[in-house]
């Protein structure tokens, strides 16, 4: 399970996109709580994976870490940074026109 994990990070972002932006509509302040829940979702889901790295570059080195999988954990985590951050720039309430 521990390595589907970090996989999950898909679905978050894609449930955020849908909840905030697919029909709902929510008010700014309930986008932004749900934002919260969503980066608190993708902290959780991605520590196990920081944890494992960090171990085994104070076990092995930087030459231990696994790179493919670093790599792709990094674009997941900027994939979601730049779709919460688009989220977040919408407004349904009309602020800022």
């Amino acid at each position: 399970m521990n390595a589907m994990m970090p996989m999950l990070t898909w679905v978050v972002v894609l449930a955020e996109f849908v909840l905030n932006l697919g029909g709902l509509h929510p008010s700014d302040a309930r986008r932004d709580l749900n934002l919260a829940v969503g980066a608190v979702l993708l902290i959780a889901l991605n520590t196990p994976f920081a944890v494992r790295c960090i171990r085994l570059v104070r076990e092995g080195g930087i030459a231990a870490l696994p790179r493919r999988d670093l790599l792709w954990t990094l674009l997941r985590l900027a994939f979601a940074a730049y779709v919460f951050g688009f989220i977040h720039g919408i407004s349904h309430e009309g602020v800022g026109r």
